[in-house]
């Protein structure tokens, strides 16, 4: 039986919730203001495109986040938490939409998760590991798309020190991210330990540019304990590991559909090392670049590389501004909608649940 919802809780569900909630939709709404020249942009373009293809592309798009609903919801089961598919699905949007929206790597979105499971009285700690273990496998997948990409480039005598700089800081996330699971999973108290060595590093540099510490040695130790409790479970199920690495290769084989059809959609001619390669340009510069969301990065990323590969200038640039249209400016309407109304429907079972216990 699904828990009931918990009591209003202060730092959560009072007024620093609805801050945060409102600060979340004003950041989206000016992001969008600042960015509406792309979405006249890709709105002129999308109408050139044949609408089949298009189609096939938005069904790629949306599968794509139903896939990362029963991502959540396998790690939710296997962490003994409880949520309906339906409802991780607005997560999932809304977890998109605050990474865009405030760019960590895609640690900021972890806090929808950790608040809705703060919300419903369960751990915090394993819903921390269920989006931890979430970017992690979905970086994972990633790789091998890498892998084969820079094999693509190093064949065409194409890889260049862009893509060499880019690949290392990826796979430096990567192993960072494989190391804390790692040692999270056998010791806390090792990982606690860790996460005190770096925010104490970490404030000495803060220290050296005469700044305020950024952050807590406590915390950090409190974190790694809290995350520790929730990653013992893989120690004794391997099979589970395996079946988050495959759900991460599928992720990226949703979006490489919905990068072929946007191809065809404009019949420009499309080899497959071409297809990998930009796909990997895309997800690559995506996650690597400073600015939120890639903006900028990833799309002159997907031109540059498609004109390197005797593409014309034009059809390059409407590849970019179509496929980031699909999987960047529409999904971060439709998080921002999400957002909304995951603060609105939860608002509403706590007044329920509060009227049931009087």
């Amino acid at each position: 039986m699904r828990p009931k919802a918990s009591s209003p809780r202060v730092g959560y569900n009072g007024p620093m919730r609805r801050i945060w909630v409102a600060f979340l939709l004003l950041a989206g709404l000016l992001f969008l203001s600042a960015h509406q020249g792309e979405l006249k942009r890709f709105w002129q373009v999308l109408q050139q495109g044949e609408g089949r293809y298009l189609a096939l592309a938005f069904l790629f798009e949306g599968i794509w986040y139903l896939h990362v609903a029963l991502t959540f919801s396998l790690l939710y089961r296997a962490l003994g938490l409880q949520e309906r598919l339906s409802r991780l699905l607005l997560m999932a949007l809304s977890m998109n939409f605050v990474n865009m929206v405030a760019p960590t790597g895609g640690f900021s979105g972890m806090t929808v998760f950790i608040s809705e499971a703060r919300e419903q009285g369960q751990s915090t700690a394993r819903a921390m590991v269920a989006t931890t273990l979430y970017i992690l496998f979905e970086h994972l997948g990633f790789l091998a798309v890498l892998g084969l990409g820079l094999w693509v480039l190093i064949r065409r005598n194409r890889l260049t020190w862009v893509e060499i700089s880019a690949s290392a800081v990826m796979v430096a996330i990567v192993v960072g991210l494989a190391s804390v699971v790692y040692l999270g999973s056998h010791s806390g108290r090792a990982l606690g330990r860790f996460l005190a060595w770096a925010a104490r590093n970490l404030n000495r540099v803060a220290h050296a540019l005469h700044m305020d510490d950024l952050a807590s040695e406590q915390s950090a130790q409190r974190f790694g304990h809290d995350l520790s409790r929730g990653l013992a479970f893989l120690r004794y199920n391997p099979r589970f590991l395996g079946l988050l690495a495959l759900m991460g290769v599928l992720s990226k084989a949703w979006l490489m559909m919905v990068l072929l059809f946007v191809f065809l959609a404009f019949h420009i001619p499309l080899s497959p090392g071409t297809w990998v390669v930009t796909f990997m340009a895309a997800y690559l510069f995506l996650v690597v670049s400073p600015a939120p969301g890639g903006v900028g990065f990833a799309e002159s990323a997907i031109t540059l590389m498609l004109v390197s590969f005797g593409i014309p200038w034009e059809d390059a640039t409407v590849v970019a501004l179509t496929y980031r249209g699909i999987t960047f400016w529409l999904p971060l309407l439709g998080g921002l909608l999400a957002t909304r109304l995951l603060s609105m429907t939860r608002a509403h079972e706590n007044a329920r649940g509060q009227d049931e216990e009087a």
